[in-house]
């Protein structure tokens, strides 16, 4: 009888310090680099009162059993180096944060301290790229997050984004919308457009120029050296054929854990 009873109280005290360990975040090294939790709130930092948190996390679950969509927040102290938006990717493709349709979002929050500055990321996955761009992704938490922020106001800042990252994903109001809305100007996003259409017409006229020479010194038509000087490349490696962007995991359920999917790494962010 007696080591019946020893036996049951050494189960139970290996349980308990193997569930104490199986949830232990070490919190020496970047979360990425951790097993996740699964949990859509992962407030390690402290941001919110553990009230504020029950509430986000309910309304995060809900968003996840209506409309597959899945928002982790997370706050951490420490981003180990790592640029904002690269820590959130990262975390996003190493928990696998979303569904088979590619559609999690990674809400980053890295407090102010007296050291250093406050750092907020959303991160998008691919299946929500159209929806909510990296220009909507910035002007959120530019309107939405940072002046809150910077009253004190941390719960009105995070509810505001997550309201508007809600709404839009399910539909309610275009990211066009509400850019227009809170008077934001997504004309800046043109910008890298501009820049690959000025070196595209750059490269073209450096080729016509090149085939101009060529078909003076060698006596043939110009169109003839155009074909020639472009089948001399085909077979060359590099270049933008070659280029490949790397992507991961980004994925989960309803909310039963996170599942699969694909994350580009864009975003955008903020300080404060």
């Amino acid at each position: 009888m007696k080591y019946h009873s020893v036996r049951i109280f050494l189960i139970a005290i290996f349980s308990f310090g193997w569930g104490f360990l199986a949830k232990a975040i070490d919190f020496e090294k970047p979360l990425f680099e951790q097993k996740s939790v699964q949990t859509l709130v992962q407030d390690y930092a402290g941001f919110l009162t553990k009230e504020q948190n029950e509430k986000i996390e309910a309304k995060l679950n809900q968003l996840s059993r209506e409309n597959s969509v899945q928002i982790l927040f997370v706050t951490v102290n420490n981003l180990f180096g790592y640029d904002k938006n690269d820590y959130a990717a990262r975390l996003g493709i190493a928990w696998k944060v979303g569904s088979k349709e590619n559609n999690g979002i990674v809400f980053l929050i890295k407090p102010k301290q007296a050291d250093s500055k406050g750092e907020v990321s959303i991160q998008v996955g691919y299946g929500l790229e159209d929806v909510i761009p990296d220009a909507i992704a910035k002007r959120i938490v530019e309107a939405e997050v940072i002046p809150e922020f910077k009253k004190g106001k941390n719960f009105k800042g995070v509810d505001n984004a997550l309201n508007v990252l809600i709404d839009i994903s399910k539909g309610k109001y275009s990211s066009e919308k509400y850019m227009q809305r809170t008077g934001g100007d997504n004309s800046g996003q043109w910008i890298p457009l501009i820049f690959i259409g000025f070196f595209l017409i750059l490269f073209f006229v450096l080729r016509i120029k090149s085939a101009q020479r060529y078909s003076i010194g060698h006596h043939v038509p110009f169109w003839v050296a155009m074909s020639m000087m472009g089948s001399s490349h085909s077979g060359s490696s590099g270049g933008f054929g070659n280029f490949s962007s790397g992507s991961g995991s980004f994925g989960g359920g309803g909310f039963g854990g996170f599942g699969g999917g694909s994350f580009g790494g864009g975003g955008a962010g903020g300080s404060w």
